[in-house]
């Protein structure tokens, strides 16, 4: 018996057979059809921001014993976690700011100057966040200028710079130039330290003043740009 003539006899078996097929292409079909809609809809992504706080046109007054010690203002602040690894994370955290302009305030009292309380926790303790655990805050496009008694001392210009306020001092990199009265600094890398009131480079500079020019690698200077030690292999032009 050829298979028609046994499905003509049975009748109700081939119409059985008949549906299970028309579903199975049918389920097969909608699956098909599932996977490719899906792979043609764009996937949805996590919209958690990669910072944990954002602050536009940011501004800062930092107090110490009843004085200013310490103004910021940037074009904004970001802070985010630090990443130490690939798979963990640290309690640390990083601050960036753009086109930033800092003063540091200081008292002279017989002869002595302090600027140690622009980095204190006094400080910074209305910081927008907590600075225990940010290491340094990055700035890029920075002036910072140094006043001693409200009168401006010195004025430092950079690409950026890094305010470490653990270890009380900034260092400026990228095209760097440091005004003091007449006296003008230049290089390309260049800390300043608070607690010990001195700029120091070593990098290649160039130090004018009036006529005078000198020449080197490797510098350190007062906030007045007066030479604290003489440079190895500076060359002095008048």
């Amino acid at each position: 018996m050829n298979p028609l003539e046994w499905l003509k006899k049975n009748k109700r078996l081939s119409v059985l057979i008949l549906m299970t097929v028309l579903v199975f292409t049918a389920g097969g079909g909608y699956g098909l059809y599932n996977f490719i809609s899906k792979a043609d809809k764009p996937q949805k992504r996590s919209t958690t921001p990669s910072y944990r706080l954002q602050i536009g046109v940011f501004q800062f007054y930092g107090m110490a014993e009843g004085k200013p010690a310490l103004s910021i203002s940037a074009d904004s602040l970001i802070v985010r976690k630090k990443k130490i690894g690939p798979f963990s994370f640290s309690p640390a955290k990083t601050a960036s700011m753009e086109n930033v302009r800092i003063a540091i305030y200081a008292d002279q009292v017989e002869g002595k100057t302090d600027f140690t309380k622009a980095f204190s926790k006094e400080t910074f303790k209305s910081f927008p966040v907590s600075v225990g655990n940010i290491s340094a805050l990055e700035a890029r496009n920075i002036q910072v200028t140094l006043y001693i008694n409200e009168i401006v001392a010195t004025e430092i210009q950079a690409s950026a710079a890094s305010l470490r306020l653990n270890k009380h001092d900034i260092l400026f990199e990228g095209s760097v130039r440091v005004t003091s009265g007449p006296a003008t600094l230049l290089t390309d890398s260049l800390s300043f330290s608070t607690t010990e009131k001195s700029f120091q480079t070593n990098k290649p500079f160039t130090l004018l003043n009036g006529k005078n020019r000198l020449r080197g690698e490797g510098l350190m200077t007062d906030i007045y740009l007066r030479p604290l030690e003489k440079p190895s292999g500076a060359e002095n032009k008048g």
